[in-house]
């Protein structure tokens, strides 16, 4: 079994000689240049590609895999194929350059390349993606393309979760439609694909909204309550409210149109899939729509993986839905109702069983996670918490803000421990799912139909670091008796890294890896 030690110093290490395909340079360079960005087409795309391989994952019937390897085999038309790597790593760039880059932004990133591969991972196991008879999937080039796009401009804040669509068609149209569809992309689809993936999940939406709406009534703005409630009830339920004129419209009066317009004048209606699956057999949809629905299903099956850490965190102690109960977080996720993810998810899938049955596989993976690691606090806690209460069971106070908080001891050492708890939780569940993930385990009861789906780490890789013998011995003499290794809660190692990377102690001896945590 592997075993991780974090080091603090900063190891020099061979790049092995590497083939560049020209092609892929000219276009990431036209791509580099839309996102005004001077980095070397070569530098950029080496990044991307160390990080794709530490996305790594097993299907059954299948070999152990990343996401570089798998990208490079889909049987997606190569110069589409450039493009979305062109993309990904300018929004790579993009966002590890951001000022908080190590907090919002490198999370962010996080859901966009984790989207990407859940898209390739439940096209497999439902059957929609066969990689060993593939033949072209023109489709699925656009869904990976507008996947990657639609939470690239999802800036922080509540009026920004609701309009990022919005930005991600604006950067689009600006900077990348020419060239996209110089490269065998349909620009229109593409800006479909964006603008119907913001209606997901409806009941996130529909709060959102109406917190924005409320907070502008409360500071005079002549808009009739009535009418945001209307507009909310149909974003909460928007295929019993489908425009049947225009499908994949929600069906507003002019008066709810003009309420979205008061959030932001781009608003041109509210989009979604236009048309619902049935089956797995999606020969006879509309590509649009297809596509459309598969961004959807690919960003909801985010929410049972790492969906569930970044909910966690932003529904405690300090945030703006401060639940009672670390338990009330996860049930917000992975409950059945349809104010959950989950049960959002499963409303929208209609009779489209197949996915259905991933979606529940993922819930389940996602449960077992959260039972072992909240097993694993309240072993590292022991009685060492408030009044020796277990830490399920410790409600935090009901305001809504801290500063309303009774201030005395009781309280506030409740407090702070229930940031600790959801602080550890975050932490040790992000670390066990990318375990859970690379050796199968999450996806264990997923079936591919066809077989083996020929997915495999043995493929060659371009510009892959190790360290040279001179290095790795010197690395080898330094760790092994030394005193770097960081203890958790309980004594526990803790893994990380204050530069950044890590050496794993495996069968053919210390690999340098990039934190992936």
């Amino acid at each position: 079994m592997n075993r991780k030690i974090a080091f603090t110093l900063t190891p020099t290490f061979a790049i092995q000689p590497e083939q560049i395909d020209p092609e892929q340079m000219a276009i990431l360079a036209e791509v580099s240049a839309a996102f005004g960005i001077q980095e070397s087409p070569n530098v950029l795309m080496d990044n991307l590609e160390r990080k794709l391989q530490q996305v790594e994952f097993t299907l059954p019937r299948a070999e152990r895999t990343n996401l570089q390897v798998t990208l490079s085999n889909l049987p997606i038309e190569p110069r589409q194929k450039k493009l979305i790597m062109a993309v990904l790593s300018c929004i790579y760039h993009d966002h590890m350059n951001k000022a908080e880059a190590k907090g919002y932004w490198e999370n962010n990133w996080g859901h966009i390349i984790g989207e990407v591969r859940d898209l390739i991972v439940l096209g497999v196991s439902t059957g929609r993606i066969n990689m060993q008879s593939p033949g072209l999937i023109p489709a699925f080039a656009h869904t990976l393309l507008a996947s990657a796009l639609t939470d690239c401009q999802k800036d922080p804040g509540l009026k920004d979760v609701f309009v990022h669509h919005l930005n991600a068609v604006e950067l689009f149209d600006k900077k990348l439609a020419v060239v996209a569809e110089a490269n065998g992309f349909k620009p229109g689809t593409i800006r479909d694909g964006i603008l119907s993936h913001q209606f997901a999940p409806p009941f996130i939406m529909m709060f959102v909204l109406e917190a924005i709406v409320n907070g502008m009534i409360a500071k005079g703005a002549d808009i009739n309550p009535a009418t945001l409630k209307s507009l909310s009830s149909k974003i909460l339920a928007p295929y019993q409210n489908q425009n049947p004129d225009k499908p994949g419209e929600l069906n507003l009066t002019a008066e709810e149109l003009a309420i979205l317009k008061a959030v932001d004048p781009r608003f041109t209606g509210w989009y979604m899939p236009s048309a619902l699956p049935t089956s797995s057999d999606r020969s006879g949809v509309d590509q649009n729509a297809l596509i459309c629905q598969e961004i959807v299903i690919g960003d909801a099956a985010q929410y049972f993986g790492d969906g569930v850490p970044k909910v966690v965190a932003i529904r405690g102690p300090e945030t703006s839905m401060q639940d009672a109960l670390l338990d009330d977080s996860i049930e917000s996720i992975l409950g059945d109702g349809l104010f959950s993810s989950f049960g959002a998810s499963i409303a929208f899938l209609a009779e489209d069983e197949p996915t259905k049955q991933v979606f529940l596989t993922l819930r389940e993976s996602a449960r077992r996670i959260c039972d072992s690691v909240k097993s694993q606090i309240q072993g590292q806690l022991g009685e060492a918490w408030p009044n020796g209460v277990p830490f399920l069971d410790v409600p935090l106070p009901k305001e809504e803000k801290k500063a309303t908080y009774a201030i005395n001891a009781d309280t506030d050492e409740i407090f702070n421990a229930a940031k600790t708890v959801r602080s550890e939780f975050v932490r040790l569940f992000a670390a066990e799912l990318r375990r859970s993930q690379a050796s199968g385990e999450y996806y264990k009861a997923l079936a591919p139909k066809h077989g083996p789906v020929g997915l495999s780490v043995s493929a060659p890789s371009s510009r892959r670091g190790s360290f040279n013998p001179e290095a790795r011995a010197s690395l080898t003499r330094t760790l092994s008796g030394s005193s770097l290794l960081g203890e958790g809660l309980g004594g526990r190692q803790s893994g990380g890294s204050l530069d950044g990377f890590l050496v794993e102690e495996g069968e053919t001896g210390l690999v340098l890896k990039e934190d992936v945590f």
